[in-house]
């Protein structure tokens, strides 16, 4: 038993081997200051006269540690089925890239310096250069998301100026993010047109005076309006913006550069659809459909483009080399008409249903005994795409033994970490967005918990 006099110092106590893997991935001070929060409660214990085993305070220590790990960003098994899911960080990035990062940005680079002249050149001129090419575009520019390209866009092109935007794109996105509220906070003035279900041309001429700065349109991404709708081609828009002289601003969300269509799905509208249709300017984002890093992307036309960049706002935007370099990679498997299942989003849109169901039965197998079933499910892209299309897939059903939430708990706490679903009440792992190279990882962590 221990008393309150002979409780270890905290130097002593992290000199345990036990503690050696947490110094190395949380960082000695860390791992200094939760012993001595774990010994300070341990102390508390003992003057209330409850004793303990110095084996007892080391596992709550360690307990504790872990507990700091996952509050650092881990790998996990997303068994979600939704390939861009946002809570897990929507696009994977390919290996390729990231060896090609590790090999730059391991020393110096020239983000913003020009090898010809021997002078300061513009930071990510090559990334954009290559959104002209496989974009049709004058001009590009790269901030850190959608939503702060939108901001930038309103902010300098329609501050105290009317944005014309039908009802029925007056969109909320993740985390509260309604479109109404960044036309606010840019300092634009909403005007809104035709109603939440249809919208025409003349709802837009109408609306148009000598305050009007742009038009909007927003792609209703996140959610599917049926029945009797009607909205405005761009194409339309643009020929309108034209002949009243004001600026048509397309916010795409997703960004596809590659045909939906090819995956059996929908048809999401191209980012070079876009630009051909004479929008004055596009936005959309890096880690959705493009399928590479958080960024914020706008393409459209030179002078508009310019404008954007001479805003002290758009330096507060911008981001750094890794996302210029991580974008530059995922932009040439599309300008090189490589096969985009090398890229782990379309890699996982295009598994064969066969191969899904075949990996689905193999790891069953091996728990036969324990109850676990393959089952029929439903995957979905995510990250605001496509929300009403479904990706048959298959999944693994874990047995009736625990409740869902139960199963839940013990896969979300597993090292690593499965997220899978709840489907009527079943707990179901589904295979859509697990890679096949983390399948042997599943069955270990299934092995833990069965």
């Amino acid at each position: 038993m221990t008393k309150l006099s002979v409780l270890p110092s905290i130097e002593k106590l992290i000199e345990r081997p036990e503690f050696v893997p947490f110094i190395d991935s949380l960082s000695r001070p860390l791992v200094v200051e939760t012993a001595r929060s774990v010994v300070a409660d341990f102390r508390e214990k003992v003057r209330t006269g409850n004793n303990f085993e110095e084996t007892e305070l080391i596992e709550v220590i360690i307990q504790r540690l872990k507990e700091k790990e996952r509050r650092f960003l881990i790998r996990l098994i997303n068994g979600t089925g939704v390939i861009l899911h946002t809570n897990l960080g929507r696009a994977p990035l390919s290996r390729r890239s990231l060896e090609k990062a590790a090999e730059l940005l391991s020393g110096y680079v020239n983000l913003e310096y020009d090898l010809k002249t021997g002078e300061r050149g513009g930071r990510g001129a090559f990334v954009e250069e290559l959104f002209y090419l496989i974009s049709g575009a004058e001009a590009a520019l790269v901030v850190n998301n959608n939503a702060s390209a939108l901001y930038l866009t309103l902010s300098v092109l329609a501050k105290g100026r009317e944005v014309v935007i039908s009802r029925g794109e007056l969109v909320q996105i993740g985390g509260g993010f309604k479109i109404p509220e960044i036309l606010e906070t840019s300092g634009a003035v909403l005007r809104e047109v035709g109603t939440t279900n249809r919208t025409v041309f003349a709802d837009y001429e109408k609306a148009i005076n000598d305050k009007t700065a742009l038009i909007l349109k927003v792609h209703t991404s996140n959610f599917k309006q049926v029945g009797f709708v009607e909205s405005v081609p761009a194409a339309e828009l643009a020929a309108l913006a034209r002949s009243k002289d004001v600026l048509l601003i397309d916010d795409l969300g997703s960004g596809a550069f590659v045909s939906t269509e090819r995956f059996g799905l929908p048809r999401e509208p191209l980012v070079s659809s876009a630009v051909d249709a004479g929008c004055d300017l596009v936005t959309f984002s890096g880690d959705k459909l493009l399928a590479g890093p958080q960024a914020g992307i706008a393409v459209g036309k030179k002078e508009v483009v310019e404008r954007l960049k001479k805003s002290p706002l758009f330096r507060a935007l911008r981001v750094d080399k890794l996302y210029f370099l991580l974008l530059g990679e995922a932009l040439k498997y599309y300008l090189n008409q490589k096969e985009t299942g090398e890229l782990p989003v379309y890699r996982l849109l295009s598994m064969p249903f066969e191969q899904l169901k075949a990996r689905a039965e193999k790891i069953a197998r091996q728990f036969q005994k324990q109850g676990v079933e393959t089952v029929l499910t439903d995957g979905q892209v995510g990250g605001g795409a496509l929300p009403e299309e479904l990706l048959p897939s298959w999944g693994l059903a874990l047995p009736e033994i625990y409740p869902a939430n139960v199963w839940e708990e013990k896969l979300r706490l597993a090292s690593p970490p499965v997220i899978g679903k709840i489907v009527k009440d079943r707990f179901i792992v589904d295979l859509r967005a697990v890679f096949p190279e983390e399948d042997e990882v599943l069955v270990s962590v299934l092995k833990t918990v069965l």
